[in-house]
């Protein structure tokens, strides 16, 4: 066009060439550098240089577009500022105390995080709350409201007894996360579940979330194993008819 010269864009010859609509990566958490759970300050100038190739590496490979589960507005924000990064969107995570990932901050720092503020009231746990922990501002209807306003485009629950040295960990009621898919649908927002077990798998069912967001890794725990293959083969027919996708992540 006439007019390219005009944008200062810049033509490239690309016959004999492909051109594919951007990929989008629909699991990501971008506020760590893959393969590395350390804390050594000798680190910090390798932990920099991987945050700033991070960006570039996902346009290197053709992904123009992600979604970070567990996001936090001000970093995605942040993200989204640098130009030669793909554009970023997240979920809101919505956690009971003590449970995934909660737990993992520690007993008194989970309700100190930004996170913290997506924490729902769970009354099977009413004892565990600090004394300024306010009920009201924890239901499902305003920890949904507060994931919209500060910009999610959904909002994620998990089903996670636990892994390592962190387990048995308590789990949200069917109620609980069912008030919470409802109140996220009427603003429009779809509902991501953590779940890799064939447990987690009813538990979506149940709850009538959107999204499975892990592969059924864990197809005999919490489960009777005499009946395991049977249900197994059920479950594939009715997470289809309940429209529930999944995502392997492998």
């Amino acid at each position: 066009s006439s007019t390219w010269p005009l944008l200062n864009a810049k033509i490239i010859d690309a016959k004999g060439a492909y051109l594919t609509p951007g990929l989008i990566d629909a699991h990501v958490h971008l506020d760590g550098v893959p393969g590395y759970l350390g804390n050594d300050p000798k680190d910090a100038e390798m932990l920099r240089q991987a945050r700033e190739q991070m960006p570039r590496s996902y346009i290197y490979f053709g992904f123009t577009t992600l979604l970070d589960l567990t996001g936090e507005s001000s970093f995605i924000a942040e993200w989204n500022q640098n130009l030669m990064a793909p554009r970023a969107h997240f979920c809101t995570p919505v956690t009971i105390p003590n449970g995934y990932p909660a737990i993992f901050v520690g007993k008194e720092l989970q309700f100190k995080v930004p996170q913290s503020q997506a924490m729902l009231w769970d009354p099977a746990q009413a004892n565990v709350y600090p004394s300024d922990f306010v009920p009201e501002q924890h239901s499902p209807e305003a920890v949904v409201a507060f994931a919209h306003q500060v910009g999610s485009s959904c909002v994620k629950v998990f089903y996670e007894t636990g892994f390592g040295a962190q387990r048995n960990l308590p789990l949200p009621s069917v109620d609980l996360i069912r008030s919470v898919v409802t109140a996220a649908h009427q603003r429009h927002l779809p509902v991501y579940l953590h779940g890799n077990s064939q447990a987690a798998y009813d538990f979506a069912l149940q709850t009538g979330v959107d999204v499975l967001v892990h592969g059924l890794w864990h197809e005999n725990k919490d489960v009777e194993q005499n009946l395991n293959q049977t249900r197994l083969r059920q479950m594939s027919q009715e997470l289809k008819q309940a429209s529930i996708s999944v995502q392997p992540t492998i």
